[in-house]
């Protein structure tokens, strides 16, 4: 059974005809006046999927487009894969050097057709970066799930990752003190460069 998010998040899939729809516009479509993170929408679209899948043969298939949105398809087969592909490969301009899938067969099918050079990984665990739970810089992609629009999020990283290499010490077997002299000059660097007091 499905609730009036999903109802919502269904309509949206379905009004686009076939077409990818942002994160953003789904959101907006079910939380319309309420500020939710990205976890909300992939919770509720795991809803929809599982509601869906109990439709049995016939029932239409939600497709991730790593991070863009979803899409609705009646079919999930080599056609509809290969479409996928080249519009991704249009969209980006350029080849990739691999693509990573879940393990449905038609991926592969289709990327022997359009792209027989690049590599392909497919498995189900690889495919999880699409949803950003398995990065290795978690903090910084749990920062950037509150951003909505892409201007802000470039904004913040343009400074977060100068300010971040400043005050963490590199990665390798410190003592406690190398690391603690490493923040007090990394402070004071920062005092300096910023104008604060002292």
């Amino acid at each position: 059974m499905l609730g009036q998010k999903g109802k919502a998040l269904l309509k949206g899939l379905i009004e686009a005809k076939g077409e990818v729809v942002t994160k953003d516009s789904l959101m907006s479509a079910a939380w319309a006046s309420a500020a939710v993170e990205e976890g909300n929408l992939t919770v509720q679209m795991a809803a929809l999927r599982k509601a869906i899948a109990g439709l049995g043969a016939g029932g239409e298939f939600i497709l991730t487009v790593p991070r863009i949105g979803y899409q609705l398809q009646s079919r999930r087969n080599t056609r509809a894969a290969k479409h996928l592909l080249i519009r991704l490969m249009n969209k980006q301009g350029c080849l990739p050097k691999r693509i990573v899938t879940d393990k449905l067969r038609s991926y592969g099918a289709a990327r022997r057709q359009v792209m027989p050079a690049v590599e392909h990984r497919s498995h189900k665990g690889l495919n999880n970066c699409a949803e950003n739970s398995h990065l290795p810089l978690r903090k910084r992609e749990r920062a950037m799930q509150g951003f909505r629009s892409p201007g802000g999020l470039q904004r913040f990283l343009s400074v977060f990752s100068a300010v971040r290499n400043l005050f963490v010490p590199p990665y390798s077997k410190h003592s406690a003190i190398a690391v603690h002299l490493h923040r007090l000059r990394a402070i004071a660097h920062w005092k300096a460069v910023t104008g604060a007091a002292a």
